[in-house]
């Protein structure tokens, strides 16, 4: 049989041809990367005049790494690549069930391929503009780890709220990639998240902590939010998983027993029959 590892690497392929291949998908989970990189080429060019405009606000220059790290961290939310994946697979989500794989393998397939796209681009990103703004060595690296570890967290929580109202039924992929409640759900959680990092930091945290520290705490507090959802998805979202299976194989045979009942019914009605003309016999 075929090895683990090749089917793996199959469905990752044929997650990258449903997004190039797929407008709707294409152009709006990436235009999320492409706004990432957009900011980190242009932060770096108007580096002077982005600096004039932070000495005009006194203590701004101090929190040039958090402010690096809030506006990649709102555009990395909008790049949920990993949210619409299981939606979009539709009623032919049976065919995953046919791989010799078990479902904690399928669903971290998917986020893998959320994360090669999304983690280094935001990685690179924040490295490119906590150089260009002269970051110390540590703000270097927080501004290097924390976009990254956002874009994890991203995927793990579009993975649990694309399980968690998966709709398989859809008529177009403009439902799931643009209409979907598990896509709202998952922006508007991580943009949440940080607002609430900045009000706590600047309400109750200025005065007691340095910048980097909280930057430093804030990281810290991501990685622990991406174990827990990470257990969340190989426990929880494997059983839901399952449930989809079993959605799209009942509703595939309620499909074929209508189809098989409708033939039979036309094929006994007497218009047939007629039609059909008085049994022949040979001579």
């Amino acid at each position: 049989g075929l090895r683990a590892g090749s089917v793996v690497h199959a469905l990752m392929f044929k997650e990258r041809k449903r997004f190039l291949g797929s407008p709707v998908y294409l152009t709006n989970m990436g235009l999320g990367l492409v706004m990432i990189l957009a900011l980190a080429v242009a932060g770096a060019i108007f580096r002077e005049q982005v600096l004039e405009f932070l000495a005009l606000i006194p203590g701004m220059s101090l929190l040039t790494p958090l402010i690096i790290c809030a506006f990649l961290g709102f555009l990395v939310s909008t790049a949920c690549i990993s949210t619409p994946s299981v939606s979009l697979e539709g009623k032919c989500i049976w065919i995953l069930k046919s791989l010799p794989l078990s479902s904690r393998q399928i669903l971290l397939a998917k986020l893998r391929f959320h994360n090669m796209l999304l983690v280094p681009v935001a990685m690179v990103s924040g490295l490119i503009l906590a150089l260009a703004y002269g970051c110390g060595p540590v703000d270097i690296l927080l501004v290097t780890v924390a976009p990254g570890l956002l874009g994890l967290l991203c995927g793990l929580l579009g993975m649990v709220c694309g399980l968690r109202w998966a709709r398989l039924d859809w008529l177009t992929e403009a439902h799931p990639c643009k209409q979907s409640v598990a896509l709202v759900v998952t922006m508007l959680g991580q943009t949440a998240l940080l607002l609430a990092g900045g009000l706590l930091y600047g309400l109750l945290l200025r005065t007691i902590v340095t910048p980097t520290e909280f930057l430093a705490l804030f990281t810290l507090l991501t990685a622990l939010l991406c174990l827990v959802l990470y257990r969340a998805l190989v426990t929880w979202g494997v059983g839901a998983l399952h449930l989809a299976f079993l959605a799209a194989s009942s509703s595939s045979e309620t499909f074929t027993s209508s189809l098989w009942l409708s033939m039979s019914m036309e094929m006994m009605s007497p218009s047939s029959t007629s039609a059909m003309g008085p049994p022949t016999w040979p001579s």
